[in-house]
């Protein structure tokens, strides 16, 4: 054999099969077959050269799944005990808006999560997880990767939100850049993306970063000073050296 690298199928629970002349696998599963508790579809999952081509005298089968059968852990999969959060958390990522003040653990979504394993995680229930983030709709749909939500309170506290917004305008995007926007108005907006830790919440228009962005960019665009950028949008260094893309930074705050 050349030298090289193979993939070769994990070891399976065998049988030598002792029939005269050959027949179909899938007789051997049949209700009065010798292994009558193997499903057609496991069959076919563990001996795929069945779909081809029947058994002869002294071929053996898998009749167990490869690598071994499933074995549950001896214990049960510890999750997050319940701690005491005696101050307000800092999230590493942007916030989803309506996100409660009074957090005392973020934890920090990646592609993949739902609702219910971050819930189960820590200990807490969807309704809960709803309550401290509020963007979180009832079917857990719009759940956004990359993203700090809250799943824990500052401990002895109640949910208490960062400053609402009133109702506004359905934000519509712009024609050019990532910018996604509503007129003017004295309404507030919410963020149509996530938003970098400690952007204002009485923001009355939004613009989401598109790869090749910077501050300059952003300040021309909407006929702002660097200043105002980093005022409404805090996180921001003096620099500019972390301006997020698919992020959304306030561009006419208060």
């Amino acid at each position: 054999m050349d030298n090289g690298t193979y993939c070769l199928p994990e070891p399976c629970d065998v049988a030598k099969i002792w029939v005269d002349g050959g027949i179909w696998g899938t007789e051997l599963i049949k209700p009065d077959g010798p292994y009558s508790n193997i499903s057609y579809l496991q069959f076919m999952r563990w001996n795929a050269a069945a779909l081809h081509e029947p058994v002869f005298p002294g071929d053996t089968i898998c009749i167990g799944p490869p690598g071994g059968a499933y074995a549950p852990p001896a214990a049960p999969i510890p999750v997050s005990p319940n701690t005491t959060y005696t101050t307000t958390a800092v999230p590493a990522l942007g916030t989803p808006p309506g996100t409660v003040s009074n957090c005392g653990l973020y934890y920090d979504t990646v592609t993949g999560d739902d609702c219910n394993m971050i819930a189960m995680k820590f200990s807490i229930t969807f309704d809960q997880l709803r309550l401290m983030n509020p963007q979180i709709n009832a079917d857990c749909t719009n759940l956004w990767a990359n993203t700090s939500y809250c799943v824990a309170l500052v401990s002895g506290t109640t949910v208490t939100t960062t400053a609402s917004s009133s109702a506004s305008p359905t934000p519509t995007p712009s024609s050019t850049g990532g910018s996604i926007s509503t007129s003017p108005t004295s309404t507030t907006v919410a963020p149509p993306a996530p938003t970098q830790p400690g952007a204002t919440s009485f923001c009355y228009e939004w613009y989401v970063a598109v790869a090749g962005d910077d501050c300059s960019k952003i300040d021309t665009k909407f006929g702002i000073t660097f200043a105002e950028l980093r005022a409404w949008n805090p996180y921001l260094d003096s620099t500019c050296s972390n301006l997020w893309v698919d992020y959304a930074y306030c561009v006419n705050g208060a």
